[in-house]
């Protein structure tokens, strides 16, 4: 019955500027006595005709025992934006949402969890939450592997989101029966410390995760070859990392409290689409910043504010050298500190001292004189590692797009803790 899209885009421009112009009489029209009352009653008309669309729109299946959170969630934030710019009171908009049996009333500043969307084949075609492929997360001596096949072999994978790219060891070449192509077909990769080297490449047909029957597979990658400088004991025998460029493909929910990974498929282009992640309770999102497909996230220590890298495999807090310059702490003072050498992808080994700071907060969760590793990272690198120390108290869940992660703070046995948003 409802075939023609441009016939809905009509519909809803039609029904939203209606709303609009209730508003705007409102505002126009209150210094003369009279805009309250047109204004408001204008306006929840438009609200009115914008609610019923909605109902049309999911095959006339739409009310408030079926789908009220996620309608009452994504028209809120609607209204609020139009009633607050033009001065409008909250008892009208919520009236006009309780009339036309949308609105359900939440506690404020609560995220909702959202239902799934009522069968319809537009609905469908618009909105898309899909869960790939689950697997198993397990850390090894503090790193994340998954279990993977690579041409129909099994390996073990590290799972490293501060990676930009994924990578393969040369001891992976014999069990996948793949040459290497030399220098003459090769990349430059840089560790964590900015030094680069050239490595050559290896083409691998096929990349599957998969666990009972669901699977999630890639198919001609290619990946360079490089040495990594501690592989963690596992079984199968790790031989390689996967890096943002496989992982950033899709939604990624990593749940090392709960000991597994989970490809998400999303596609989001109505309005009336619930929003990710489809968690219980309240979860933070977090506003975040891309460098490529890598996604940074701000922390703030002992006052000073900076950009945490979300990179799993790094198994603790690494804080740049030059952060701690900022906050005072010379060399002289690190070179008292307790430390170690460490060796990553490039061919110099970095010392790293452990340094106790007075106040941590990340995600809205203060932590009182952390410990944390300083050494030098690369100047285009963000102030920080958050890895692996961090990540196995939450859930991250990083979209493919956009500039917000949301998070998941997992209490006693891995179960999730709910807690309030950091933004409404």
């Amino acid at each position: 019955m409802y075939q023609c899209a441009w016939c809905w885009r009509l519909a809803l421009h039609t029904v939203i500027q209606r709303a609009w112009e209730g508003a705007w009489h409102q505002d126009s029209r209150t210094a003369g006595g009279r805009g309250s009352h047109d204004g408001g009653l204008l306006f929840t008309k438009g609200l009115w005709a914008l609610c019923t669309t909605a109902w049309a729109f999911t095959g006339g299946t739409f009310n408030q025992g079926q789908f009220p959170n996620a309608i009452s969630a994504k028209l809120g934030k609607v209204t609020m934006h139009i009633g607050n710019r033009f001065h409008m009171r909250a008892p009208i908009l919520a009236a006009a949402l309780v009339l036309a049996g949308t609105f359900t009333p939440l506690p404020a500043k609560a995220a909702p969890s959202f239902p799934a969307m009522p069968p319809n084949a537009h609905a469908a075609q618009a909105c898309r939450l899909h869960n790939l492929v689950r697997v198993p997360l397990e850390l090894h001596e503090g790193i994340p592997v998954v279990n993977a096949q690579l041409n129909d072999v099994p390996m073990g994978m590290v799972v490293d989101t501060g990676s930009e790219g994924s990578l393969l060891t040369p001891q992976a070449l014999v069990p996948l029966h793949l040459v290497s192509d030399g220098h003459d077909d090769g990349v430059i990769i840089q560790g964590s410390d900015g030094r680069s080297h050239l490595a050559p490449l290896a083409h691998i047909g096929s990349l599957r995760l998969a666990q009972g029957r669901d699977e999630w597979a890639l198919d001609n990658v290619t990946m360079p070859i490089g040495v990594l400088s501690s592989l963690p004991p596992a079984q199968p025998p790790v031989m390689g990392l996967l890096g943002m460029d496989v992982l950033g493909r899709h939604d990624i929910e990593m749940d090392l409290p709960g000991h597994s990974l989970t490809i998400w498929d999303v596609r989001s282009q109505s309005l009336l689409c619930p929003v990710p992640p489809p968690w219980q309770g309240i979860w933070r999102h977090l506003p975040a910043r891309r460098s490529g497909d890598r996604i940074m996230v701000p922390f703030t220590l002992d006052g000073q504010s900076g950009l945490a890298l979300i990179d799993s495999g790094a198994r603790s807090l690494v804080l740049s050298t030059r952060f701690a310059h900022r906050l005072g702490v010379n060399d002289a003072t690190l070179a008292r500190d307790p430390g170690g050498r460490s060796k990553g992808l490039g061919t110099k080994a970095n010392d790293w001292h452990w340094h106790r700071f007075h106040n941590l907060d990340i995600a809205g969760q203060d932590t009182p004189t952390p410990v944390l590793t300083v050494a030098p990272l690369a100047l285009d690198e963000p102030d920080m590692l958050l890895g692996t120390a961090w990540l196995k108290n939450h859930v991250v869940w990083i979209p493919a797009r956009g500039n917000e992660v949301y998070v998941l703070v997992a209490g006693p046995g891995g179960v999730p803790v709910a807690h309030m948003p950091i933004h409404p």
